[in-house]
């Protein structure tokens, strides 16, 4: 596709719409290499230039601690052009040029450490980098239950009642995740930008603009195909829900009971092929009820533990994961998103 190496204004994603947007979060998920966490980087130099400071930010402090961050920070350096290192020093991130002259460059926090954060003057922090919120679920890194309140509570603690922006990078790993949720981001364009009142959404595909570092550059080569792949299948994913939610609940769908949850009902009824769980009005004489409890998450957890119906919430929680939960209704949609979160169906 290129003949010649392309320049960054070429190739690289950038971050014009998003520094624009009035909204404080930006959610930018897309393929490796396609220049996501650079132009974070950049903005990292441009606040030093500023005499301002950066937040970064992992879900765990062993995420910090390994050598991603390290590896981050070395890049970081390269891009500099100068004989620089950066060091984490507690929470401080420090610079030193030619190891003399160490300046604070900014801070990092993981999202269990939120409690840590208080009591600060962060001031001079002039926007926060959450790094790969959207982790590649494995046995040891997976969503954690609360994670959005622990992301709420360090912007807060951070920005006070400043305006501020909040960039969240990620690879393209989940189209049904706690923060499109939490941001009420239900009919996403994929790919595209997706707007909410307080979120930002884009979803960058890894055709087109990369064609010659596919090609050509190892790292972005190796990893193409996989990212191409989870693409696509966030694509048909939202597709097919899309297909779904225009239709009615079919009439041989099967009454599976119902959740009651801030005074209101949802019934759910599994399609009559398995193609999926739709939500509408709960029966009110059905006894097979379960009634949460929005100020006691761990009672909600020991309910669904002990209960004896607990097949409906293994079946919601692997449909709702695969994207499978539906209805015509925005607002049944975003009930049933609150009560995944609260449930923890990640």
């Amino acid at each position: 596709m290129f003949d010649k190496v392309p320049t960054d204004s070429d190739f690289y994603h950038n971050l014009t719409f998003h520094k624009r947007c009035q909204q404080p979060y930006s959610l930018i998920t897309g393929g490796r290499g396609i220049g996501k966490t650079y132009q974070v980087k950049c903005e990292v130099f441009n606040a030093l230039k500023r005499g301002k400071e950066f937040l970064y930010v992992r879900r765990t402090k062993e995420e910090i601690d390994n050598k991603a961050f390290s590896d981050w920070c070395d890049d970081l350096s390269q891009l500099s052009g100068k004989n620089i290192s950066i060091i984490l020093n507690g929470h401080e991130i420090i610079v030193k040029e030619n190891g003399e002259n160490a300046k604070r460059l900014g801070w990092a926090y993981a999202l269990t450490q939120s409690n840590q954060a208080r009591g600060y003057n962060f001031q001079n922090v002039d926007f926060i980098l959450y790094d790969e919120f959207l982790p590649e679920l494995t046995k040891y890194r997976r969503f954690y239950a609360g994670e959005v309140n622990d992301l709420r509570s360090i912007v807060s603690t951070f920005f006070r009642h400043r305006q501020a922006k909040v960039y969240m990078l990620s690879n393209l790993t989940s189209a049904v995740n706690p923060y499109y949720n939490a941001f009420k981001l239900i009919n996403i364009n994929w790919p595209g930008i997706t707007l909410t009142k307080e979120a930002c959404l884009e979803i960058i595909p890894p055709l087109g603009i990369n064609e010659y570092y596919k090609e050509k550059v190892n790292y972005v080569k190796n990893t193409y195909d996989e990212d191409y792949r989870l693409y696509l299948e966030g694509k048909a994913l939202l597709e097919n829900r899309g297909k779904l939610e225009n239709g009615k609940i079919p009439a041989k769908a099967r009454y599976l009971g119902r959740i009651d949850y801030l005074g209101q009902s949802l019934g759910f009824f599994i399609g009559p092929h398995g193609e999926a769980i739709y939500l509408g009005k709960g029966e009110p004489s059905d006894k097979r009820v379960f009634v949460l409890d929005n100020s006691d998450i761990k009672a909600n957890t020991l309910l669904i533990k002990r209960s004896n119906d607990s097949y409906l919430f293994k079946l919601l929680c692997q449909y709702y994961r695969v994207g499978k939960v539906v209805s015509k209704s925005p607002e049944r949609e975003m009930l049933f998103c609150e009560i995944a979160d609260r449930l923890h169906f990640y």
